[in-house]
């Protein structure tokens, strides 16, 4: 099995696990939105990161591409913001606290469960990474 996959299904019997009072098909439901919203998180982070595609343009001049990038960010900062918005919710109909981050080289968007698992380096209090 793929290492995406596993990570995914794991991800879905550990919030059937951490709500064992909720009904499973809503359960799931819910893991699926979440992960969906949390691949966009995590999309735009390294979109946030990369900069606009013109900053590497050798014809374009530097007002050109200040330009460019602010609408560029404005766009993105848009965008997460409905992500963050959608996820929160999802969480809130839980029960579950969402934490975001940044950094695209780890998990954008983690969940701090009821039963404290969690599969960050950061330990219970970092909370369960959502798989992109």
């Amino acid at each position: 099995m793929a290492t995406r996959t596993r990570e995914r299904l794991d991800f879905v019997a550990q919030l059937q696990r951490a709500l064992p009072d909720r009904p499973a098909h809503l359960v799931v439901d819910a893991a699926r939105l979440l992960m969906r919203h949390a691949a966009t998180h995590g999309r735009l982070a390294v979109e946030s990161c990369n900069g606009h595609p013109a900053q590497s343009s050798p014809t374009l001049d530097a007002k050109t591409i200040n330009r460019l990038q602010d609408a560029w960010d404005k766009r993105i900062e848009k965008r997460e913001a409905q992500a963050e918005k959608r996820i929160t919710a999802i969480c809130a109909d839980l029960g579950l606290l969402p934490d975001f981050g940044g950094d695209p080289r780890g998990y954008t968007v983690k969940v701090h469960l009821p039963n404290h698992a969690y599969n960050t380096w950061g330990g219970a209090e970092s909370g369960y990474g959502v798989p992109q």
